[in-house]
């Protein structure tokens, strides 16, 4: 057995403002493209028709790395959980407090040779009681072996140990 709809009276709904809206959404929604791109598409397949239209005019890779500028990462220093307190280890250190200037500072942010007046500070990284110091060409690795705020004793690259003095201004 069918059963048949009554019709419902809808007049009220024509006359609220938030019925036209809907209405107006729904339509806007029906008849909107739906092979619309987005600009990622777009984006995506010039890339893919560059490289492409490259290939086919002999690009070649080798060629392409072998001239490539290689950008080093940008390091920042950082501290995870050190042995020894930061306020112990960080200042102006010297190995020598008669010599003229002081041999290295180290702070939160670098780790500052004063022999290398143009490139002296170096990025750094302290865990526990290692420390890696970033130069342009290698990474010197060590151990912390004692803080005490008057003296820091450093081995660098598995060399002997160093006894650094807190430099005095």
């Amino acid at each position: 057995m069918l059963k048949t709809c009554t019709p419902v009276n809808t007049s009220w709904l024509v006359r609220s403002s938030g019925f036209m809206v809907v209405a107006w959404l729904l339509a806007a929604s029906c008849t909107a493209p739906q092979n619309k791109q987005t600009k990622n598409d777009q984006v995506g397949r010039a890339a893919s028709d560059s490289v492409a239209a490259a290939i086919r005019n002999g690009f070649s890779w080798a060629k392409a790395e072998s001239t490539a500028t290689v950008k080093p990462p940008v390091l920042v220093s950082h501290v995870f959980i050190p042995r020894f307190p930061t306020t112990k280890m960080f200042g102006v250190w010297a190995l020598d407090l008669t010599a003229p200037h002081a041999d290295f500072w180290l702070d939160a942010e670098s780790f500052y040779l004063a022999e290398e007046e143009e490139e002296g500070n170096r990025p750094y990284v302290i865990e526990d009681d290692s420390i890696k110091i970033f130069y342009k060409s290698y990474t010197s690795k060590g151990r912390i072996v004692r803080a005490t705020g008057d003296t820091l004793v450093l081995r660098l690259n598995g060399g002997e140990e160093m006894e650094y003095m807190r430099w005095r201004e």
